[in-house]
C-alpha cells in the first residue's frame, strides 16, 4: 500500500511539473544604435567631443553624473558620458502579446549570461532603439542564479545563454519578483478626479491609441510637454494624465488653471513598476489600438 501512495505521488509530481510551461527565445546579435551621436557635445559651457566609435551590434547607455562634482565645477567624465554596449535578442509571446526579450553583455566580454553581471531585458515589440537609464528603465534585471521575473501576470523562471533564453513558468504564490514587465494595459487601480475607484484598462477606447501621461506639480517640462499633448488630444488617442506624488486637491487646480480637457488620475507608486516605468518625468506610456505596449517613455 505505501508503494503504491509513493508512485501515485511520484506520478501527482511528474504531471504538475509537466504542466509547466517553457518559452523558448531564440537570441540574434542586434544593437540598439539607431540614434546617431553626434561629434561633440556641449556640458555646461564646456565643448566635449566624442573619443569613441560604435561597433556592429554595439548600443550606448548614459552613465550617471558624478552631481556633487558637477556642483563644484569639476567636469570629470570626458568620454561623453556614452559608453558601447552589445545586446542579443529575441520574440516572445506570452498570452497571445508579443514583444521582445534580450540579453546586456554588460560587463563586455563577448558572454550574455554571466551571473551578477549580464542583464536581462523586456522591450515593446517594435522598439529599435533605447536610452538605457537603470534609473528610470524598470523592465530589466541582472541575471542571478534564479532570476524570477513577472511576465504579463504570470511568474516565469529565467535560464539564458548566449544562444536563447528559457522562460519557465512557476508557482504564483512564488514572492521573489525581480523585475516586473506588462506588454499590454496592466490591470492597475487608479482614482479618478471624483474619487471614484477604476481600472487602467477602463479608459482604453476602441480603435484609439492609449496614452498614459506621467506627471507631478513641481515638473516644468510637464507643462511645456502640455501644447502637444493637446495637438495630439484627437479622436485617434485618449489621453490621460496618471500622478502618483500629488494629491487630488492639486490635481483638481492643475486641471483648472491649464484648462485640461482629458481624465486626470491619481494611483499609488507601485503603480509605475506596473507600468515599466519607474518615474522619468516628463514622459508617457502609449498603447496601441489593440492595447499592445508601444513605447516606455514617449517625450512630447
Amino acid at each position: 500500500m505505501k508503494y503504491l501512495i509513493l508512485c501515485l505521488t511520484i506520478l501527482t509530481i511528474s504531471c504538475q511539473q509537466a504542466k509547466q510551461e517553457t518559452i523558448i527565445v531564440k537570441l540574434q546579435n542586434y544593437g540598439f544604435n539607431s540614434t546617431v551621436l553626434p561629434e561633440e557635445i556641449n556640458r555646461f559651457g564646456k565643448i566635449i567631443k566624442r573619443d569613441f566609435e560604435l561597433e556592429e551590434n554595439e548600443t550606448f547607455v548614459a552613465r550617471p553624473l558624478d552631481m556633487s562634482a558637477l556642483i563644484d565645477g569639476v567636469m570629470t567624465d570626458t568620454s561623453f558620458n556614452y559608453y558601447p554596449i552589445k545586446i542579443k535578442k529575441g520574440t516572445c509571446e506570452i498570452n497571445d502579446r508579443t514583444f521582445q526579450v534580450g540579453l546586456i553583455d554588460e560587463n563586455r566580454n563577448n558572454s550574455f549570461a554571466d551571473i551578477g553581471k549580464d542583464k536581462l531585458i523586456f522591450l515593446p515589440t517594435n522598439t529599435d532603439s533605447i536610452h538605457y537609464e537603470p534609473y528610470t528603465y524598470s523592465a530589466f534585471t541582472t541575471l542571478d542564479e534564479k532570476t524570477i521575473v513577472q511576465i504579463n501576470g504570470g511568474k516565469y523562471d529565467v535560464k539564458a545563454d548566449n544562444a536563447q533564453i528559457a522562460l519557465t513558468q512557476v508557482d504564483d504564490t512564488l514572492d521573489a519578483v525581480r523585475c516586473v514587465f506588462n506588454s499590454q494595459i496592466p490591470d492597475i487601480q487608479v482614482i479618478d478626479e471624483y474619487g471614484n475607484e477604476k481600472k487602467l484598462s477602463d479608459y482604453k477606447e476602441a480603435d484609439k491609441n492609449l496614452i498614459v501621461e506621467l506627471w507631478f506639480m513641481g515638473c516644468r517640462g510637464c507643462i511645456k510637454a502640455l501644447p502637444k499633448l493637446k495637438e495630439i488630444d484627437t479622436n485617434k488617442n485618449t489621453i490621460v494624465s496618471l500622478n502618483v506624488i500629488d494629491n487630488q486637491a492639486e490635481i483638481s487646480h492643475f486641471k483648472s488653471k491649464y484648462d485640461i480637457s482629458w481624465d486626470m488620475l491619481k494611483a499609488d507608486k507601485s503603480a509605475l513598476l506596473q507600468l515599466g516605468n519607474l518615474g522619468a518625468y516628463p514622459s508617457a506610456i502609449v498603447y496601441d489600438k489593440q492595447g499592445n505596449l508601444v513605447d516606455f517613455r514617449k517625450r512630447f
